[in-house]
């Protein structure tokens, strides 16, 4: 169960002094709830010694004089008065009730004070690891804008300083052009994790595409991208696939997944996207040759600002790509998941096949 994992996590982690602070106080209210049950015990025990005594009283005045007493008290055993089995009997269920109450309210103080610290943990623990994240997140944007600007920079200060050939002056001009469009997309993609992660979603399914003309169009785009990431893509869609879904948003999905398998797979980015139709859905399999997702990782890389750990040192990015890609598949009706696989990252989509 979720709680139980999340528990788990809270106490195999040092205590901060806040944390420390609350388990005292709660500590003290356990303890003073407890000592509250001993002597309501304790009182419970002394009231009924003196309720003893005085049935022994009444006893032996009624044995010795002739008074009139409440029938309900006293009954005639052996020739002698003695306190009616009742009234014990009645005593002792009181005494048992409020006893069953008093324990009852504790145990339910305890119970929310346990529910309301375990979630005031969980709660600033969770804040903690989302302020976390937007810092790591923060940095990689700032970096990862910063390196097309610098590219622009650098290629502007070549043009002012050295005389180049024409075809020299066009090389830098083309570099820097696909510098400002990686800029120009960069932010897209900010703007629009940031519209997603706000639920501003409206009107992003409303355009009928085929994924492999959309597939075909994202390549003649990305063609420089391509060449310079060694990213070999195949595609198999069926021709008469057709989904609900805006063109852009949907290569924005194959630019966020083709871009994270050029990151962790590199020059080996070995992609292949199959789709086939099965039961009113399109199901496009995206399979890369890289590392691939650690089963513990295949649900948590759709969370904002996460990014997978990679042994050869810090990855580039703002770990917002596959939770815009979830976003927007979702969205569209669809689904996403990623699967568990020996060959490197493996992604499931579905969408509603649209008919024609």
């Amino acid at each position: 169960m979720r709680w139980i994992h999340e528990l788990k996590k809270i106490f195999q982690e040092p205590l901060p002094r806040y944390a420390r602070i609350t388990a005292v106080m709660f500590a003290v209210v356990t303890v003073q709830l407890v000592w509250w049950i001993l002597f309501f015990e304790q009182n419970q025990k002394e009231t009924k010694r003196v309720f003893e005594r005085l049935d022994q009283q009444i006893e032996a005045m009624a044995n010795q004089e002739s008074i009139q007493l409440p029938p309900d008290l006293l009954v005639l055993k052996d020739g002698k008065y003695r306190i009616n089995d009742s009234v014990k009997a009645a005593r002792n269920y009181e005494h048992k009730r409020k006893l069953v109450m008093l324990i009852s309210e504790t145990v339910f103080v305890i119970a929310v004070l346990i529910y309301g610290v375990f979630y005031i943990f969980y709660g600033v623990r969770k804040e903690k690891k989302f302020v976390s994240e937007r810092n790591i997140f923060l940095n990689s944007v700032t970096h990862e804008l910063k390196t097309p600007l610098a590219g622009i920079l650098l290629g502007l200060q070549t043009l002012e300083k050295r005389k180049l050939t024409p075809a020299q002056k066009k090389e830098i001009f083309d570099e820097s052009k696909a510098e400002v469009r990686r800029l120009e997309e960069q932010i897209n993609s900010i703007l629009l994790g940031g519209e997603l992660f706000r639920g501003e979603e409206n009107g992003v399914s409303h355009q009928y595409i085929h994924p492999g003309k959309v597939l075909e169009s994202w390549l003649q785009e990305n063609e420089t991208f391509i060449k310079r990431s060694g990213v070999q893509l195949r595609y198999s869609i069926p021709d008469e696939a057709l989904i609900s879904i805006r063109s852009d948003l949907f290569k924005k999905v194959i630019g966020n997944l083709i871009d994270n398998s050029a990151k962790y797979a590199g020059s080996s980015s070995d992609i292949h996207i199959h789709g086939k139709i099965d039961h009113g859905e399109i199901i496009l399999i995206y399979q890369d040759h890289g590392p691939g997702i650690p089963d513990s990782e295949l649900e948590t890389i759709f969370k904002p600002f996460y990014r997978i750990p990679n042994s050869e040192g810090p990855v580039r990015g703002s770990g917002m790509g596959l939770y815009i890609t979830e976003k927007i598949i979702k969205n569209a009706k669809g689904k996403i998941r990623a699967l568990s696989s020996q060959k490197g990252a493996c992604f499931e989509m579905r969408f509603p096949l649209v008919k024609r």
